[in-house]
Parts: structure tokens; C-alpha cells; sequence
């Protein structure tokens, strides 16, 4: 097997002492807005799992579709969060805003990924809540634009499949805004927020 960053450069060191302690690669490809490469560095081909990288793009969506909510639910939205009650209140909020309760969030049930506000929960006698996910900030700001809009709520737990369309004809659903492609999607200024 090949190893997979032989062709990505290595763009950062760690040193201690005066030694290398570790070294990261990188791949950075840059596109123009109609999705042609402009540039790269490294393999611009290979698959990346960006995960909750994404969540600050995501949030940008969501602010772009109406979504008006404080800079702390914000912050929320575009990131993980450990689990500590000022994150759950925000969560909640969250949801608050658009009549949902945690019952709406799809994310699976976990703990608190911080220890102190996990043996906190476990000793209140708490069980496992979608909304200690890491995710609850974000899947509750992608209902609360959902309901905002008055479009049907993103299913992640069942997300639309290739087989369900014939080849070639596009999801009916956009993954990430779920909503239907349909739509225009041209860009529209943000909407102003208040402070």
C-alpha cells in the first residue's frame, strides 16, 4: 500500500527542543465560484472527511436562509460543543426559537464529552440525551432555519439515497440545507442580525 500523503507537502512542525516532535501535511485546493480547481497543493482528488469543519460554512447557510439568532447561538452552530449546561441551554434555545424541543434532534444519544459535566449527569441520574451530542448546536440551528422557512425538517436519520432516483437525476433533497433543490439558489445578503 502506498503511503497517502507522499504527494501532500508537509505545510507544519512541531518542535521541541530544538527537534521535530511532529510533522502535519496538508491539502488545500482552492475552486472558483463554479467549482472548477483554480489551485492546489497536495492530492486535490483525494477523498477528506471534513466533518465538523464544515460547521462554520454551514452556519453561513443557515444565516443566509434567515436564520437571526444572537452570536452565542451562532458560536453554537458552528461548532462541537462538550456537553457543559451552558452549551445544552443554548441548544435548547435553539430550538426554543422555531417551538421545537429536544425530541426534534435526530442526533444520537450520548453523554457530555466533558468528564466533569458527565459524572455531573450520571450522578443526577440522567440517561444518554441527543442533546449532549457534540452536534445538538448545530442540528437545532438547521430545524430552527427549517421551521423559519416552512420547509420540511432535515431528515438525517434517513437521508435520500442515489436508489432512490433514476441515474443522473439530482437528490430532491439538499443534504445540508434540506430543503429542495428546486429552489433558487442565488445568493441573497445576509439578513441583518441584531446584537
Amino acid at each position: 500500500m502506498s503511503d497517502p500523503f507522499a504527494a501532500d507537502p508537509i505545510v507544519v512542525e512541531v518542535v521541541r527542543n530544538g527537534l521535530v516532535e511532529s510533522v502535519h501535511h496538508a491539502r488545500i485546493v482552492i475552486t472558483a465560484p463554479d467549482g472548477t480547481l483554480s489551485a492546489a497543493i497536495g492530492t486535490a482528488a483525494a477523498p477528506i472527511y471534513p466533518r465538523s469543519a464544515l460547521k462554520p460554512l454551514q452556519a453561513v447557510a443557515m444565516v443566509g436562509d434567515g436564520l437571526d439568532l444572537p452570536d452565542d447561538l451562532l458560536a453554537l452552530i458552528a461548532a462541537s460543543h462538550s456537553g457543559e449546561q451552558i452549551h445544552l441551554d443554548g441548544a435548547s434555545r435553539i430550538l426554543a426559537s422555531a417551538g421545537l424541543t429536544e425530541d426534534a434532534l435526530q442526533t444520537p444519544p450520548d453523554w457530555p464529552a466533558d468528564e466533569q459535566a458527565k459524572v455531573g449527569q450520571i450522578r443526577a441520574g440522567a440517561d444518554r440525551s441527543r442533546l449532549f451530542m457534540n452536534c445538538s448546536g448545530k442540528h437545532a440551528g438547521m430545524l430552527a432555519t427549517a421551521v423559519l422557512n416552512g420547509w420540511s425538517p432535515p431528515t438525517t436519520a434517513t437521508p435520500p439515497t442515489p436508489s432512490s432516483s433514476p441515474p443522473g437525476t439530482p437528490s430532491p433533497t439538499c443534504p445540508v440545507r434540506g430543503r429542495p433543490r428546486s429552489r433558487s439558489t442565488a445568493a441573497a445578503p445576509p439578513p441583518s442580525r441584531s446584537a
